[in-house]
Order: C-alpha cells, then sequence, then structure tokens
C-alpha cells in the first residue's frame, strides 16, 4: 500500500511544488492507519513468526493426585490460606519481589495493588520473595507480613540464580491456595500494572470467563539459548540440547488462566530440575508447551526497555516495564485521576508509544556507547532545559542504616546479583572524591588517546554500577554491556554494600579518600547543582548532616574507615589520597601502574599526567559532565576548581572547631591520616 501510494512521486515538481504535496498526502495516508492500529500490525506480525509446531507428547494430561500438592510449610511468611476463599478473586495478581525492595511493594500497594474491584470484578495483589540472608532484612519481612499480610516467602534464598525456584513456588501456591482465580497474573516489583485494561482487553476478546488455556503476554521469538559460560544467563548444552527456546512469554508480565495454571504448575512440578535451571521465564514456556499450552502475544504487554510515559498510552498498556516507586506513583496518578481518553487519542498516543517504544528496542544507548555517544552528547547539548526534563529532587531515607535515595536502591537485587569478572577494575569512593579523575586517568592507561576520548562520555567508558534513572536506563546495565576488557566500574556504596562477586572474582579496587573538609565542601556545591540529589539548604545545616551522615552514601566516617579496615585483609585494593594526586599525578599515576601490572613509558605517562590535569579535563566535554541534563551549570560546574584547603573559603572558624572537635571524636582509634593542606 506505501508502495503503491508513493510509486508516482518522482523528483519533478511544478513551480508551487505540486508533487511535493502530493507525495506528502500519500505518506500521511498509509502511515496513518498504521499509527492507529500498530497494536493490531504488531499482533499480526508476531503471529507470522510465531512456532506452531506441536510437540509429541504435548498436552499429555498429567493427573493432580500424582503430583504431591503444596504445603503451606513449604513457605516461611504466607497470607491466610483462606485469603481467596473470603475474597474469591476473578485475577490474583502475583508480584516477584526482593527482600530490600519494600519501597517498590509500598508503591505497588499505593497504585494498581490491594484488594480492590476493577470493573466490577474482584483482584488480588500479593508478593512472592524468597529467604534474606541479611538477618536485617528477614526481621523486617517479618514485620511487613504481620502489617500487610500480603507477603508470600518460599523456603529458598531470594538470589538472581534462584528466581526460577521463586516461579515454582509461586505457581504452586497460586495453584494449590487460590484455585478460585479465573486468572492468574505474574509481575515484577518495578511493573506498572494495570489490572482494568487487562480486563478489557479479556472482555474485548471474548467472555472473559470463557478463555480456555490462556497463556498471554509479550512473546518472545526464536531466542537462542546463552552458552557463554560468563553470562548470568549461561544455560549449557547438557541441561537445554536444542539451539532455540519454545515461543514464551516475557518474565516482567504475563497471565495464565485458570486452567492453563493448573496444566503449567503440574507440569513444572513433574519437570526434572536441570542445573543451572533456565530462566524463569523459558522456564515457564518450557513447561507450557510440554502441557500443550501455547503462548498468545498482547502487544499492550511491555517487556523490554521502558514505554515513554503518555497518559492516553499507559491507560491503554496492560504493563509497562522498568518504572521505579517513584514514577509509578507519579504515572498512575495522572493517568487515573485524569478523566479517561477517546478512542482516537487513545489509538494515536498507543501508536506514538509504540513507535519511540520500537526505536529505544532497537538501538538502545546503553548498547552501544561506542556509536551512539556523539549522538547523545549532541542532542543534550541542542536541548533547553526545562523543568519537564528535571524530575523532582529525591527524598533520603535510611536504607539498611546508611543514607541513601530511591535512584541507588529502586535496582537493589540486581546490583547485588552484578556478576564482576576477574580481570574488572573497580573505582569506589565517597562521593566528590576524587571518582572522574581517577576513572580517566584508567581509562587513559588501558586504552590510550582513541576516538572514545573524544566522542564518548566518561559515564559511558566507567558506568556508576548503582545508578538506575529513568529513561536513561541503568549502570549495572552499562557494566553488563562494556565491549572493553578490563571493564573499569565505578561506585560510591559503602564497603559492606559492594557486590560479592567483586571479592569472589578477586578483582582489582582503587578506593580514592578525600579530607574531610574539603570533600564536604564539593559534595555541598555539587548537591546544589545537581538535581536528581537531594535539597542541600544552606551551608551551615549541610556541614551539620555532613557530621551526622545524613548525606547521600551515609557517613564519611565510616565510608572511608571501612574501606581502609577492607585494605588490610584485602590485598588487591589501592588506597589513593586525593590530596597526594594534587600534589604530585605522576608519581600517583607511577604507583597505579605498579599496582595494576601496567607497563607504560615516561612519556605515555605523562601524556596521561597532562591529560588529566584539571585544567584540561574542566575544558573536556567527554569528562566535564556539561552535557548531562540534570546538572545547572548556572550553579556550579560539576569540576569546580580541584584543590586542597579550599574549605577555609567555607568554613567559619567556629564551623571549623566544631567539625574538628567531631573529627577527633570520631576518628580516634583510626590509624588513618588526612591532610587539609599541603
Amino acid at each position: 500500500m506505501v508502495g503503491r501510494g508513493l510509486r508516482g512521486c518522482k523528483p519533478r515538481f511544478g513551480k508551487r511544488g505540486g508533487r511535493l504535496w502530493v507525495c506528502a498526502a500519500a505518506a500521511a495516508g498509509a502511515l496513518l492507519p498504521a499509527l492507529l492500529f500498530v497494536d493490531l500490525i504488531e499482533s499480526w506480525v508476531t503471529s507470522l513468526g510465531m512456532d506452531t509446531a506441536v510437540e509429541p507428547h504435548a498436552g499429555a494430561i498429567i493427573p493432580p493426585q500424582s503430583v504431591p500438592p503444596t504445603r503451606a510449610e513449604e513457605f516461611l511468611l504466607m497470607p491466610s490460606p483462606l485469603i481467596c476463599q473470603r475474597a474469591k478473586p476473578f485475577l490474583v495478581t502475583m508480584v516477584t519481589s526482593a527482600p530490600a525492595n519494600q519501597r517498590a511493594r509500598q508503591a505497588i500497594r499505593e497504585t494498581w495493588g490491594g484488594e480492590v474491584k476493577v470493573r466490577g470484578l474482584r483482584v488480588v495483589t500479593l508478593f512472592m520473595v524468597g529467604a534474606a540472608s541479611d538477618p536485617r532484612l528477614a526481621k523486617l519481612l517479618i514485620e511487613e507480613a504481620r502489617e500487610r499480610g500480603d507477603l508470600v516467602q518460599g523456603r529458598f534464598l531470594d538470589t538472581y540464580s534462584n528466581l526460577t525456584l521463586k516461579t515454582l513456588s509461586m505457581l504452586g501456591w497460586a495453584r494449590r491456595f487460590c484455585p478460585q482465580a479465573h486468572f492468574m497474573a505474574k509481575v515484577d516489583d518495578d511493573v506498572l500494572f494495570n489490572p482494568g485494561a487487562l480486563l478489557h482487553f479479556l472482555n474485548r476478546s471474548q467472555n472473559p470467563y470463557e478463555q480456555g488455556d490462556l497463556y498471554l503476554g509479550r512473546v518472545h521469538l526464536h531466542v537462542a539459548p546463552d552458552r557463554d559460560p560468563g553470562s548470568k544467563h549461561y544455560l549449557p548444552s547438557g541441561a537445554y540440547p536444542r539451539p532455540v527456546f519454545p515461543d514464551y512469554c516475557s518474565g516482567t508480565a504475563y497471565v495464565l488462566s485458570r486452567s492453563a495454571l493448573l496444566k503449567v504448575s503440574l507440569a513444572a512440578s513433574a519437570s526434572p530440575l536441570s542445573t543451572p535451571l533456565p530462566p524463569e521465564d523459558v522456564f515457564v514456556g518450557l513447561c507450557a508447551r510440554a502441557a500443550g499450552v501455547r503462548p498468545s502475544h498482547c502487544p499492550l504487554f511491555s517487556g523490554g526497555p521502558g514505554v515513554p510515559y503518555g497518559r492516553c498510552c499507559y491507560q491503554a498498556m496492560v504493563s509497562v516495564h522498568h518504572v521505579p516507586p517513584r514514577e509509578m506513583l507519579h504515572y498512575w496518578a495522572d493517568a487515573q485521576t485524569s478523566k479517561p481518553c477517546s478512542w482516537l487519542s487513545q489509538r494515536a498516543s498507543l501508536g506514538f508509544c509504540k513507535f519511540r517504544f520500537v526505536v529505544t528496542s532497537v538501538s538502545p544507548l546503553h548498547q552501544l556507547p561506542e556509536r551512539e555517544s556523539q549522538r547523545f552528547t549532541t542532542h543534550l547539548q541542542s536541548r533547553k532545559r526545562t523543568p519537564d526534563d528535571v524530575p523532582p529532587r529525591p527524598e533520603i531515607f535510611d536504607f539498611q542504616g546508611v543514607s541513601m535515595i530511591h535512584f541507588f536502591t529502586d535496582n537493589w537485587e540486581n546490583i547485588q546479583n552484578f556478576q564482576a569478572r576477574p580481570d574488572d577494575i573497580l573505582v569506589a569512593t565517597y562521593p566528590k572524591a576524587g571518582t572522574t579523575w581517577v576513572s580517566y586517568i584508567l581509562d587513559l592507561l588501558y586504552f590510550g588517546q582513541t576516538e572514545r576520548q573524544t566522542s564518548v562520555p566518561i559515564f559511558k567508558r566507567v558506568p556508576f554500577l548503582e545508578i538506575t534513572i529513568p529513561d536513561f536506563g541503568s549502570g549495572k546495565d552499562d557494566a553488563d554491556n562494556l565491549p572493553t576488557s578490563p571493564r573499569i566500574i565505578k561506585t560510591h556504596l559503602p564497603v559492606q554494600f559492594v557486590p560479592k562477586s567483586f571479592w569472589e572474582q578477586n578483582c582489582r579496587i582503587i578506593y580514592v579518600a578525600r579530607n574531610a573538609k574539603d570533600n564536604a565542601v564539593s559534595y555541598f556545591h555539587f548537591d546544589r547543582m545537581n538535581m536528581m540529589q537531594p535539597e542541600p539548604g544552606d551551608w551551615s545545616g549541610y556541614v551539620h548532616r555532613f557530621m551526622e551522615g545524613k548525606l547521600v552514601f551515609g557517613s564519611w566516617y565510616d565510608h572511608v574507615n571501612g574501606w581502609w579496615k577492607k585494605k588490610q585483609t584485602y590485598p588487591k585494593l589501592h588506597y589513593v589520597f586525593y590530596e597526594d594526586l594534587v600534589e604530585d599525578t605522576g608519581r600517583e599515576i607511577e604507583k597505579l601502574c605498579c599496582f595494576l601490572g601496567l607497563s607504560r613509558s615516561d612519556e605515555e605517562k605523562k601524556r596521561i599526567a597532562d591529560g588529566a590535569h584539571f585544567d584540561n579535563m574542566k575544558k573536556n566535554d567527554m569528562v566535564n559532565y556539561s552535557n548531562v541534563v540534570v546538572m545547572d551549570f548556572k550553579i556550579s560546574p560539576f569540576m569546580r576548581k580541584g584543590k586542597v584547603g579550599d574549605w577555609k573559603n567555607h568554613f567559619t572558624e567556629a564551623q571549623s572547631l566544631q567539625f574538628d572537635e567531631d573529627y577527633k571524636k570520631k576518628m580516634t582509634d583510626v590509624t588513618l591520616q588526612f591532610r587539609c593542606d599541603i
């Protein structure tokens, strides 16, 4: 149709350009229907690619009595076994969550979760978690379960490798304790789920009570097993010998009808468990295929990158992935409190959302750092900063004894399960202690004056492990997708929060520490100009919060001392002082080379020292963060002075004396020594 409409568009135009208008009208006429009916087109295209082959023994009936029933003793925590008998839900939604993700669970309770009526039908939401390795978290889960009554906790350690066990436990619980539900939805805790849109879709398809063996979601086609032993998705041929998996629904969100749940759950319970286990969504797909249940694709489920927010689009979508708690609260309130969108508005908005989603899926920034960086930089430079570009400043909260903000905890389970490699190099610091400086030096030492130095921003070359920002992806994903070896990764985490794989893989770690007074001053100006940090207030109040450890990433004292103590027992930790770098950068580069086992000529080391000089870095757009929208350089540059002793321009005499007294109390029994002047 498109080709036929444009066939007559040759490069010949009258003096009024009439042919150009004809071509434009033809193109618009062809594209407008595609935009309005993008979901139907997507469903049709997906159906063409789906596997229609049938397993020889698929659909063989597994008698329920042949599979041992799920028992209450298999769970550490669970709501009343009578919850479904009492509520008689039409839909039970099981949200898989990690023990530490309390904020995500609370956001769901305050938005689409809970025990509610939707379109006259009762919907119940429960959370599925595993056992916490941290005793403090285990205690908090018990308190949460008592208060909320919506937690189901299995008897397995809650780790990434046990996600399939979590799903198996979830299916067994739903089959045993909630057989009344007509449908079960499995949803991740970073998904904005819309029960109303799901029920509307089911009702539009046919009688919602007569769906048969429904296995509904975003279908993945022809996915090959990951044979890379270093990958977290590794599945050896011995565990699954075939070249591709059967079609399966994305594990971010999918729906099973009552009969499909029974068949898939029985098949899962009866199937032998390989080692390692397949990914949890693949496992469900394998069990569904064995049970003769075929997946159905629904374009209203997102299963990859987050769908850009649009009110009318979100009113139509059943599930949207990668939505942090704060955004979930905002999006849900906006979408639900506004009047329903018209049919045309909803169709157009859905089309635009899908188009932007496809563009993001085809060329995500975090997967192609070398190719995309210049476009990314140019785009940010060309944009005007508007209030819509910047989310509200986050609130600080206590997270396992450390002050944090949600940008660093929203992806906590995945961060803790990060798989380090033996040659990884971790740069660790308290914020504003020379992180970018040392990261840039390391990048120059390993990768030299290559094109990346002038085309790829430093935050793409050296990802910030724990950060997760809506629309810009996560540092963890950036680290996973780094094409370089070794991977250089940065973190501000206290030593006790560092993913254990760094220690298990015996990785080299460089910790940079800065004297407390200069660190406080630099952090203050950073918080003023970075809209993704909490509101700093005035300098006087900020100094007190610094001394109390009430800034993001907690106490400076605990941070530097914790890493110093770790150095005494972990030989692959190199402790660097910011003041030493300022005093003689070349000398410290030499020490880094010795620690890393690098041999570089004197000429190379001098060139690196010159390139990493503060004045040169401040002018380098690839390292000075001038292209980052959330940083307001009218308030302060990211790279401000780079000196030792600037604290004298900020501390009053009284503040300095009070600070010194507090410092002596907290550093009495520590061998760590800092210089406040050079």
